[in-house]
Order: C-alpha cells, then sequence, then structure tokens
C-alpha cells in the first residue's frame, strides 16, 4: 500500500480533474448516454401503462441531458404519446411539461 502522503495527493488531483470537467458548460458523453437510457426507460413505462412513471423518468432524462429531449425528434414524439394516452390524473402535468417543451398536441 502506498503511503499516506502519496493517496492524499493522488485524491486532490482527481478530486481537481472532477471539479474542473463539472465547470465545463456542454454535457459529457456520460450524461448523453444516461439520457439515452432514460429516455429507453420512459418508452419501457409507457409501454407498460405507466404513464405516471414514464413522465417522471422523462423529466429525469430533460434535467439531466437537455439537448438530447429538446433536439431529439423521437423523444418530443414520446412527450406526444404521453400526452396523448395518459389518464386524467396524470394528463395535467403531462400536458404543462410539453408546453414547457412547445410541443404541440
Amino acid at each position: 500500500m502506498p503511503p499516506r502522503e502519496h493517496r492524499a495527493s493522488a485524491w486532490r488531483r482527481r478530486y481537481s480533474d472532477r471539479e474542473r470537467l463539472q465547470d465545463r458548460p456542454e454535457r459529457s458523453a456520460d450524461q448523453r448516454a444516461q439520457g439515452h437510457v432514460l429516455l429507453d426507460t420512459s418508452r419501457a413505462f409507457l409501454a407498460w401503462g405507466r404513464h405516471d412513471r414514464a413522465l417522471y423518468v422523462l423529466r429525469a432524462a430533460g434535467d439531466i441531458a437537455p439537448e438530447e429531449i429538446t433536439g431529439c425528434p423521437a423523444a418530443l414524439r414520446l412527450v406526444r404519446d404521453i400526452l396523448a394516452t395518459a389518464p386524467i390524473s396524470v394528463r395535467r402535468e403531462a400536458r404543462e411539461y410539453a408546453e414547457a417543451l412547445g410541443v404541440s398536441t
């Protein structure tokens, strides 16, 4: 095992690298990939009939990678599908989210 000082300086280097990456305004590839995974998960929930969870996961994807939602026609189609098939209990929230994204029904 390396000496304690060496481990501490290595941790500081990793931490400063992570901090520098977080200061970048553009999204990382990991965040874009995570956005895609959440979009697929939202599609699965919609197919399963869980509209509330589909909308929740879709909003999470928008928080992590907003460009993946607003710039992807498939994601906007998913918003329309959720809005079109959602039960009344979810429809109002889905409509508000669709309006915020500029999606017309």
